[in-house]
């Protein structure tokens, strides 16, 4: 069973954040070890994502706060390949062999290690034969036990360099990619922590490699959405451009509304009260964010740059999701079938929204809005604009905000089964294990935790005579 396995890695794992290489040949067997692990966690995030592996891919840095699953991955795969011969080396039934039977019984690191390799790779087996659905909580769960033992394997792997490393694994650019890996793996577990408690859909989906989400069907429009309130908060869009994801949104709204009410209207739906009120909701919506594009559309400009990956995503959306929502409309056994996902997309709409706000506001506070004018107090036929100007603009995105909020609470289901204990022992060992990793974040090698494991409290040693 996955949790199980995964439970004795982490502990495995804390084990080894304690354990000092010390001589040569200990640190050949730990690089293989290392090695293995790499590509056991490769193949897990692999698994749960369907991620393709581009080790030699280059991620613009722009890019990179939309990637941290990939770059992770990626670097995990090239750790798991290094440049160097392997045929010389033990095949796994002989490396493995002799394992401690606990992290209790561990004794040397290369024992900690082989312990934490063989239950990665045990962890994924039964991961990939497991017949669950892959849920979106349990995908991001898996992602940040994996994030937890990347970050560890980082750890490790830069000991092994300081104390018994040679030759060009000293370089500073292995050094600078266990840095990165170490940094892309705590920030998979943030996500990883936001992403649990999202409700459930298939899989964290990922941009592509322009940063655009693509909307093929209707399953993928709230992941657009939310990688267009992403871009928002990165990028510093010019007034057009967020004139024009404006008017996306509205349009999609519309769009989103017309669906609904047609799945209401089929004998077979089960909640067409909850569907004609977030149609309701979503209708206001667009109607208060129609207003504010059309009063200002032909009014405003920009003294900024703009961003291209926004009007991309906005584009992707206007373009191949709202004329596929218009068609569902007529459609009412195929509108009931999509309403799941309209109705996560209203869950999503008002913060997409807030982002619209925000953005604007920014751009009136850096001075670089501009209103057009033709009077002559403007000889250039724009000024920039006073706080009436864009009164009725704020107005309008609170007024939508506050409409989408209007909607009916979601309906979540329940488990009515209870939580199986090994998934509650799987979730404290990775906690201990992150809190260990915070601890040596901060320089301080904890001591190694008691035979008996109750949780891990890591002190700073004391100091030497």
């Amino acid at each position: 069973m996955y949790e199980t396995h995964m439970a004795r890695a982490a502990r495995y794992a804390a084990v080894a954040l304690v354990q000092r290489p010390s001589d040569g040949a200990d640190g050949d067997a730990l690089t293989v070890l290392h090695d293995d692990l790499a590509l056991a966690l490769a193949e897990t995030a692999q698994l749960v994502t369907g991620l393709g592996v581009q080790p030699q891919e280059t991620v613009r840095v722009s890019e990179l706060a939309s990637h941290p699953v990939k770059v992770m991955l990626n670097q995990l795969h090239a750790m798991a390949h290094p440049e160097r011969p392997v045929e010389h080396r033990e095949p796994p039934s002989e490396r493995w062999a002799g394992r401690p039977e606990s992290p209790a019984a561990v004794t040397d690191p290369r024992g900690a290690w082989k312990g934490l390799a063989v239950e990665t790779f045990l962890a994924r087996h039964a991961l990939e034969n497991d017949d669950r659905p892959l849920t979106n909580t349990r995908a991001w769960t898996v992602l940040a036990d994996v994030a937890a033992l990347a970050e560890t394997l980082a750890v490790g792997k830069r000991d092994l360099f300081t104390h018994t490393g040679s030759g060009a694994e000293h370089s500073g650019r292995a050094r600078a990619m266990l840095a990165s890996l170490a940094v892309e793996a705590r920030e998979v577990a943030r996500l990883a922590a936001v992403g649990a408690g999202a409700a459930d859909r298939a899989v964290p989906r990922t941009a592509n490699a322009r940063g655009v989400v693509t909307v093929p069907r209707s399953s993928c429009l709230p992941d657009a959405m939310e990688n267009l309130a992403r871009i928002l908060n990165l990028e510093e869009a010019s007034a057009p451009d967020l004139l024009a994801a404006t008017r996306v949104l509205a349009q999609t709204s519309r769009a989103a509304a017309a669906v609904l009410n047609a799945a209401a209207a089929t004998p077979q739906a089960g909640i067409p009260d909850h569907l004609r009120a977030t149609a309701a909701a979503l209708l206001v919506h667009s109607e208060r964010l129609a207003e504010a594009v059309t009063t200002y559309q032909a009014k405003l400009g920009s003294i900024s740059a703009g961003s291209p990956l926004l009007i991309a995503q906005a584009r992707e959306i206007g373009a191949i999701a709202v004329p596929g929502l218009r068609s569902l409309a007529h459609r009412p056994a195929e509108a009931e079938a999509a309403s799941p996902y309209l109705l996560h997309y209203a869950e999503v709409i008002a913060g997409v929204t807030d982002a619209v706000h925000a953005n604007f506001t920014a751009l009136d506070f850096r001075r670089e809005i501009l209103i057009r004018d033709r009077s002559e107090d403007a000889p250039h036929g724009w000024r920039r604009p006073s706080q009436a100007d864009l009164a009725h603009l704020t107005a309008m995105l609170s007024q939508a905000a506050a409409a989408a909020r209007t909607a009916p609470a979601p309906i979540r289901t329940r488990p009515t089964t209870p939580v199986p204990a090994a998934t509650i022992a799987t979730a404290g060992a990775v906690l201990d294990l992150q809190r260990a990793l915070l601890h040596r974040q901060s320089k301080v090698r904890p001591h190694r935790p008691a035979t008996s494991y109750t949780g891990i409290d890591y002190r700073p040693p004391p100091p030497q005579p």
